[in-house]
């Protein structure tokens, strides 16, 4: 009965460990947008647009713009037609501005049809009921297929890398909106990746030692702290669809809820028990919460809210104390597997 229960295991085990390493770390990240050294400042908006508020949104991928006004707000394009209107009937996009598919991707690689003529009347077609607009903006991120020479001369100092000029415009009146993209060296990984590697051994010799049981559990609830601070920040901090979330939302919460699990086997029955639920556990989150952002550790713009530590902390002990459990339970599922037990010589008789 117990090879059979351990043969069930095992088997669970396996097909629990293709489905989270399958997925891998790119269909885990939590946030759609990558970590940056580049960094897009709105300066300056004259004249002021009252109840209309523009931002920085994606680490400078997009722009937002919502009009909370009775007036429509248009966006000025690259050939200085109109591109967007955004009012209180909704958000319209003009079909016939090469904005609208140059912004489509992040280094406008679409084509633009014949049809889209900056020179001729506006064609609006509705987007968004909502008087939001967010789009690509090509005049607020770098371009360039590799960092500009003043960077790679000298990575590890600041740089201003281009200032920038949109135009809006409400009621007939232009207003000019300024800003910078500037080059923020990232900090070292090194750091953060030591702390992992300690985290981790730490976690594998207190498992064995007498204190085994308190040990796996103190590394499991930092695990399961880790997990959530690293998923509230991104998902306050992102502006991607639902959709888009869906599969690493549930990849991410799928290793909290491993985790949990895994404490209470610890709990109810003790270490050999909760093992297989360990490794699980240490795989899904190291995957999920550390592998798939590891960018975080070097560089400056994090996508994620609150202050940039807070997520390299995270996902460090995340991968750390990730991999010292997914190494207690591969452990300990061979130490308590039929056959591997060892017996304890019996007493001779006085």
């Amino acid at each position: 009965m117990k090879r059979q229960a351990w043969r069930l295991i095992r088997i669970a085990m396996l097909a629990a460990t293709i489905t989270i390493a399958g997925a891998g770390p790119a269909a885990a990240h939590q946030g759609g947008v990558e970590p940056s050294n580049y960094r897009t400042e709105i300066l300056s908006v004259k004249p002021d647009l009252s109840g209309v508020e523009l931002r920085v949104i994606d680490l400078g991928d997009r722009l937002e713009l919502r009009n909370d006004t009775e007036r429509d707000v248009f966006v000025i394009g690259y050939d200085d037609e109109p591109y967007l209107r955004i009012g209180p009937r909704g958000t319209f996009e003009n079909r016939r501005s090469p904005a609208v598919y140059l912004n489509q991707t992040r280094d406008a690689s679409d084509p633009i049809p014949e049809f889209a003529d900056p020179e001729r009347d506006p064609v609006w077609r509705r987007i968004s009921d909502a008087p939001v607009a967010r789009w690509h903006d090509h005049r607020a991120h770098w371009m360039g297929g590799t960092d500009p020479r003043t960077v790679q001369r000298a990575p590890d100092d600041r740089h201003l890398v281009q200032r920038f000029t949109i135009v809006l415009q409400a009621d007939g009146e232009r207003v000019r909106v300024r800003g910078d993209v500037t080059w923020i060296p990232g900090p070292s990984p090194w750091p953060w990746v030591l702390g992992a590697l300690a985290a981790g051994g730490v976690v594998v010799l207190v498992a064995r030692s007498r204190a085994a049981r308190v040990g796996a559990g103190t590394a499991l609830v930092a695990l399961l702290g880790a997990q959530s601070v690293h998923i509230v920040t991104t998902m306050i901090d992102t502006t991607e669809p639902l959709a888009t979330m869906f599969v690493p939302s549930l990849l991410a919460v799928g290793g909290l809820i491993l985790a949990v699990v895994a404490i209470v086997m610890l709990l109810r029955q003790g270490l050999d028990a909760a093992a297989p639920f360990l490794l699980i556990a240490g795989l899904a989150v190291g995957i999920t919460g550390g592998l798939a952002d590891v960018l975080v550790l070097g560089h400056s713009q994090v996508p994620a809210s609150g202050p940039a530590w807070i997520t390299r902390l995270a996902v460090s002990t995340a991968l750390g104390v990730g991999a010292g459990l997914m190494i207690v339970g591969i452990i300990e599922v061979q130490r308590g597997a039929p056959g591997r037990r060892r017996t304890m010589p019996a007493r001779s008789s006085p």
